[in-house]
């Protein structure tokens, strides 16, 4: 019989379950119990997530943290007390490069139509009373960023990513 396993995180979660899952040895040993990724739960399936939680044999997670979206249950130390006592826990960073999307990001916790995530030149026009029609035309241009915003961008996200790595002592990024 085949052990379950699940991975719970942010987006990266399920990218990481469908490469587990294309190692052929891996498959042979585990089923993967798909998880929505934290961002994307509402309250009403807390309860869906925690039964899948208290299924497992193997849990992938990273860290969320207490406070996370004000739901409390969603935290790590919440999620890992429904696992079963013999199950193993792998805890891994969280790790993403955002210089390609800098205008994307979570603002206090607040909703949006994309859970989570809010898009800033579109905020900044609500705020400015810039028309959508305009304001659709001026984001959708190929010149909307220049190119040094771009690779200051990049070069920021590039440093974070360094600082998460050696927070956590790994390093994910390819070497030349």
């Amino acid at each position: 019989m085949k052990l379950k396993y699940s991975v719970y995180g942010n987006c990266q979660a399920n990218a990481l379950a469908r490469s587990l899952n294309l190692i052929p040895e891996f498959r042979k040993r585990y089923n993967w119990i798909p998880c929505k990724a934290v961002q994307n739960i509402n309250k009403n399936e807390i309860t869906s997530i925690l039964d899948i939680i208290s299924s497992l044999d193997l849990i992938i997670y990273q860290n969320v943290s207490e406070n996370y979206y004000r739901m409390p249950e969603l935290s790590t130390n919440k999620i890992l007390g429904f696992l079963p006592n013999m199950a193993v826990k792998i805890s891994i960073p969280s790790f993403y490069f955002n210089g390609y999307f800098p205008h994307l990001d979570s603002l206090l916790n607040l909703q949006s139509i994309t859970n989570l995530v809010h898009d800033y030149n579109v905020l900044g026009g609500y705020v400015q009373n810039i028309p959508e029609n305009d304001l659709y035309e001026i984001i959708s241009d190929d010149n909307f960023y220049s190119k040094e915003e771009v690779l200051n961008y990049c070069e920021i996200s590039l440093r974070n990513l360094a600082n998460r790595e050696s927070q956590n002592n790994i390093d994910v990024r390819q070497k030349r």
